[in-house]
């Protein structure tokens, strides 16, 4: 069936005019063949998420006594160093397994190294893997990537480093957990998108290879290129409710900063300031918004990376006259998410058409209070994962919609209850233990697409 959706792909009028015109790599080609892929490709696949998450038939004992190691970024500000530990916890609460490890990527380190330091460092990372019966990888293309090398270096490297596991542990089961869709990877051109497609087709045909994402839309995505990902979740990370607390002093900081009253209502938005998240569309929302709403904008730039998206957002902020209506906490501790948590009232996720998950959507989700977001596959893969919807989707870029939906939460407190009842119903269903049976289920071999 792949290599008729291949056949099907090439004999596009549109796409072979598109890439005989351009010599280099562009977004609207990148596109085209997005949206086509798409289309093509959920032909096999299908799109029922309910039935793809059922792990009703999965044999947990299968798995006893197996030795597990994930390799992951861990203890440290990152959305899938969250997510390996939520997968780790559900692992631990299903207790069949004698080891369940971690052996940690250092992003850091990796993003400053030559790349025959960071070769070096995977291959002792494959080394320590030799003896355990499932290596974990969660793969994010960042984990690879230097700024002493350019792509495609960074994809050859993750190549490289999946043949080095399964050459020192030749018969043990390998996951890989998707979190990049392979069209946003920075190709030069076309003819370097299908050379890295090849080496993924390559990696699925390893023995005992098996690869997951969160979305309906990077399983496809990778489809395309001979990748068959069975489909996961990104839980409300149990272990973060568990330790959420208020701290008074930092509360009380933010309360004057913002001079909120009885009446004010406050809105937020957390994770890193970029692209994706979009804090400045935020801000234009905010301007439709009577003046007791305000806005705590949690979050700060990643570590090294360009600060052009909190320029933009602190211009937008200041040419709208919203100074006194909006409070940017910068990169922040663990420690301090349960005080703005506790602060706000109400949830916002304004982001652009993101194809990979976002860890902030579950964070938003510990709070228990309800999420306004724009409408895009993320959004979709999140509400259609059981049949409790968590979040109050709003046609994609429509401001005004997504104003009224906020003012309709604010002003009814029935239907704000309502909202709250449903991701607490989701939390319960959506879990950590959730998340782990699924990855069980795909090392079986039971819910991968046809």
């Amino acid at each position: 069936m792949l290599s008729g959706l291949k056949k099907k792909f090439y004999s596009s009028d549109t796409v072979k005019r598109q890439f005989g015109k351009y010599s280099d790599f562009n977004r609207e080609i990148m596109s085209e063949l997005s949206e086509r892929v798409k289309i093509l490709a959920e032909e096999s696949i299908g799109s029922d998420i309910k039935s793809m998450l059922d792990t009703s038939s999965l044999n947990v004992e299968n798995f006893r006594g197996k030795k597990v190691v994930h390799v992951s970024t861990w203890d440290t500000t990152c959305g899938i160093a969250a997510y390996c530990r939520a997968l780790k916890e559900g692992l631990d609460e299903i207790g069949v397994l004698q080891a369940n490890d971690v052996i940690s990527i250092d992003p850091d380190f990796v993003h400053h190294a030559s790349y025959e330091e960071n070769e070096r460092f995977y291959n002792e990372i494959a080394r320590k893997c030799e003896n355990y019966d499932i290596i974990l990888v969660q793969y994010e293309f960042g984990f690879f990537a230097s700024d002493k090398y350019y792509f495609p270096k960074d994809i050859e490297l993750f190549y490289n480093f999946i043949n080095k596991l399964r050459e020192y542990n030749a018969d043990g089961k390998i996951l890989i957990y998707i979190h990049t869709p392979l069209d946003v990877l920075g190709y030069k051109n076309v003819v370097d998108y299908f050379n890295v497609s090849k080496k993924f087709v390559e990696l699925s045909k390893l023995k005992n290879i098996y690869f997951m994402a969160n979305t309906l839309n990077l399983i496809t995505n990778w489809y395309f290129c001979g990748v068959k990902a069975a489909l996961g979740i990104d839980p409300v990370k149990r272990f973060y409710k568990e330790s959420l607390f208020v701290k008074q002093d930092l509360k009380d900081k933010i309360r004057s900063r913002l001079d909120i009253k009885e009446n004010d209502k406050i809105l937020m938005m957390l994770g890193f300031i970029n692209h994706m998240k979009r804090y400045d569309e935020m801000a234009e929302i905010l301007a439709l918004l009577p003046e007791n709403y305000k806005l705590l904008a949690a979050g700060g730039i990643f570590p090294d990376s360009p600060d052009k998206y909190l320029k933009r957002f602190k211009n937008k902020i200041k040419n709208l006259n919203l100074e006194d209506r909006v409070y940017i906490t910068g990169l922040f501790s663990d420690e301090d998410l349960g005080t703005y948590l506790d602060i706000a009232d109400i949830m916002c996720a304004p982001y652009g058409k993101v194809r990979a998950g976002s860890g902030s959507i579950p964070m938003l989700l510990l709070a228990g209070k309800p999420v306004v977001a724009y409408k895009n596959d993320m959004v979709d893969s999140v509400n259609n994962q059981c049949e409790f919807k968590p979040l109050n989707e709003v046609e994609y870029d429509n401001r005004l919609m997504f104003r009224d939906t906020i003012l309709k939460l604010a002003e009814n407190s029935q239907y704000y209850n309502e909202c709250c009842e449903r991701i607490k119903d989701y939390s319960s269903v959506i879990s950590d233990r959730k998340l782990a049976e699924l990855v069980l289920k795909t090392l079986e071999g039971t819910c991968l697409p046809k």
